[in-house]
């Protein structure tokens, strides 16, 4: 198995762990204690694993299937009769994360290119 493989693979078990963890039941869920962490945590390792299993996939696309899947992970746990409400708040701090580690990846990215314009 490739590295690229083994991190689409651990993206896919980080993606449907973090769905289990964001529909679960509250006394079945993990938290680090707050809600903001969990999301940012969560919504830095994805593009993270994304990334660096797809790198040719651009970013926008990246940071809007991203941006769905956070916005999906809210409608369904207002749609929750137990335990869970929607927070569109929450929400945004997925989609303020993703953008975050995207960026920081093209930064990083960027400044690993050579510079061809040097003597």
């Amino acid at each position: 198995m490739t590295i690229r493989a083994a991190t689409g693979a651990l993206f896919w078990i980080s993606g449907a762990s973090i769905l289990y963890l964001a529909l679960a039941p509250g006394s079945l869920s993990f938290s680090l204690g707050n809600d903001t962490v969990d999301h940012t945590l969560a919504f830095i390792v994805l593009p993270l694993l994304a990334a660096l299993a797809w790198p040719m996939v651009n970013h926008l696309t990246l940071w809007l299937a991203l941006a769905v899947f956070g916005g999906s992970l809210e409608l369904l746990q207002g749609g929750m009769a137990f335990g869970r409400d929607a927070a569109w708040t929450d929400w945004a701090v997925d989609l303020a994360a993703a953008a975050a580690m995207l960026v920081a990846l093209r930064i990083m990215r960027r400044s690993r290119k050579p510079d061809v314009t040097a003597p």
